[in-house]
């Protein structure tokens, strides 16, 4: 089975997967420039083997950073992490969790560091901490 697809969803990929990757292919179809590819890839698949987009691939292994990134946490840390990313300002997130404001500071800290957002002056590192908090979280 080849599915076509106009998104690089990992959910869709993973689900297509599930039962193993033999006999399995997941294209982009806007990397089909020549039939030419897509009659290779029906072969190798017929042939038992596996066929996946480049940019599926990366997206899944992306994924899966992430959610080794938000592993890395304690369980505070990500209730904290959870709050901001809902919107909570310190002061918010301190009240909704019963800390002091130091604390979670001090918390949010830790997740900057266990992110490695310490050393880019570039990003900002509470919308980059949330952004990897949401990606491991959808789907």
């Amino acid at each position: 089975m080849i599915a076509l697809s106009h998104y690089a969803e990992p959910a869709y990929a993973t689900g297509l997967l599930d039962g193993g990757s033999a006999g399995r292919g997941y294209l982009l179809e806007e990397h089909i420039a020549h039939v030419d590819q897509l009659l290779s890839a029906v072969h190798v698949v017929a042939g038992g083997g596996s066929v996946l987009d480049p940019v599926i691939v990366e997206t899944l292994l992306s994924r899966r950073r992430e959610d080794e990134l938000v592993g890395r946490l304690t369980a505070r840390e990500r209730q904290v992490l959870a709050e901001i990313a809902g919107g909570g300002s310190n002061r918010v997130v301190a009240q909704r969790l019963s800390l002091s404001q130091r604390a979670v500071e001090k918390h949010i800290n830790s997740i900057f560091a266990k992110f490695g957002l310490t050393s880019d002056p570039t990003l900002d590192q509470r919308v980059t901490a949330v952004l990897l908090y949401l990606a491991a979280h959808s789907g």
